[in-house]
């Protein structure tokens, strides 16, 4: 992840690395955030078959966002369910195509930074589709709630990207 917040002392520049959340925390304090948070997507992890259901892939994306004069990052694990394997790279590792259904945690990113993909009932994308078009994005985003009752990442406002 990242390392930012620069200070100087005694002639050095030091910088110091992000506080880093476990996801109980974080989501205790975006539930907490009356106007919500600002969260930047840095990165989004390469495609992995899971450790649970090897039918099955997911990815890590990691946020990072800044409350008070702190920085925060913290990486969050998405389920991408059955994936079509579409070829293979130079070192035989399989690219896979994912269909991301309207009832998954990444959807709800996905469809709240382009509000055209709201209505769509799924999507289908590569790794590559996933990296080019949520690196770098920034949005501000509230507590939202998964059908089970967990807490998700619900995208408001595409702020930049």
């Amino acid at each position: 992840m990242k390392e930012e917040k620069t200070t100087n002392v005694e002639g050095f520049e030091i910088t110091e690395n992000a506080t880093e959340l476990n996801k109980k925390d974080f989501f205790k304090m975006l539930a907490k955030a009356e106007e919500g948070l600002t969260l930047t997507i840095d990165r989004v992890g390469s495609i992995f078959i899971s450790k649970y259901d090897s039918n099955k892939v997911g990815c890590f994306i990691d946020y990072s966002f800044t409350e008070g004069s702190t920085k925060y990052e913290i990486g969050i694990y998405y389920s991408l369910g059955k994936p079509t394997i579409t070829d293979y790279d130079k070192e035989g590792n399989p690219i896979y195509k994912v269909t991301i259904t309207n009832g998954m945690n990444l959807f709800k990113i996905v469809a709240g930074i382009y509000k055209n993909l709201a209505n769509a009932k799924d999507f289908k994308a590569t790794e590559e589709t996933l990296k080019n078009n949520l690196t770098g994005r920034t949005f501000l985003a509230e507590a939202g709630t998964s059908y089970n009752g967990g807490l998700l990442i619900e995208p408001v406002e595409l702020i930049e990207g």
